[in-house]
């Protein structure tokens, strides 16, 4: 699979959030549980969802400029607050629902009952099949044609979004068990997640490299 540059990630994001003064150094950083820890895994992550953005456009399938926009995003960032640095909090959350909706992401756990802190995206087949009825029912495709497609020309990043997904996921269950733990100890919520420490392990780049010679 063809990597998009640091400097065509920079361009994409500077058209996608007009005014809003981020860039790609905002997704990397190795100390926060919810953000890449490596450049690679951020150009990676943000190579996947926009291939899975440009499917859509190249198939003439109806997606949300919300959803367009930020689904490269979201496989590269897994907390909330983080990913609102790029689309603003208003427009943010609404993003969040509607990719939940159609089965990029899920974020399940809202520790303030209402307040969504981090998500996970789902793994290739999750996403191929949830995405196969969205699509039937917004873009009126059969679902057997959208997967055939979908699964023709993304096949070579499944690997990739394989593995963030089962990164994302792990960094999200150790969230939630942390919570929990840290208000059953103290009788009351954390006031302040950064004090979660666990941190996102990296792509293993090796395994993916078998994996696509197999």
């Amino acid at each position: 699979m063809e990597f998009l540059t640091i400097e065509e990630i920079n361009k994409d994001l500077s058209y996608n959030f007009p005014g809003r003064d981020v860039n790609f150094e905002l997704l990397v950083d190795p100390l926060n549980s919810f953000l890449a820890p490596t450049k690679e895994d951020a150009v990676i992550g943000y190579t996947c969802g926009y291939r899975i953005r440009e499917f859509f456009k190249d198939n003439d399938l109806y997606l949300s400029m919300r959803v367009s926009e930020s689904l490269p995003l979201v496989f590269v960032i897994n907390g909330v607050k983080e990913f609102y640095r790029f689309p603003g909090q208003g427009r943010g959350s609404k993003v969040l629902d509607e990719l939940q909706k159609i089965g990029i992401i899920n974020f399940g756990f809202k520790p303030f009952g209402y307040r969504k802190v981090a998500f996970y995206s789902r793994n290739f087949k999750e996403i191929e099949n949830r995405l196969s009825f969205y699509a039937s029912e917004i873009n009126d495709i059969k679902r057997k044609d959208f997967k055939r497609r979908f699964d023709k020309t993304l096949g070579s990043i499944s690997p990739y979004v394989d593995q963030i997904s089962k990164l994302t996921f792990d960094v999200y269950k150790r969230f939630k068990l942390w919570w929990k733990q840290y208000k059953k100890e103290r009788g009351r919520s954390p006031q302040d997640y950064t004090q979660f420490n666990f941190r996102r392990m990296p792509l293993d780049l090796s395994y993916l490299y078998i994996r696509r010679l197999i």
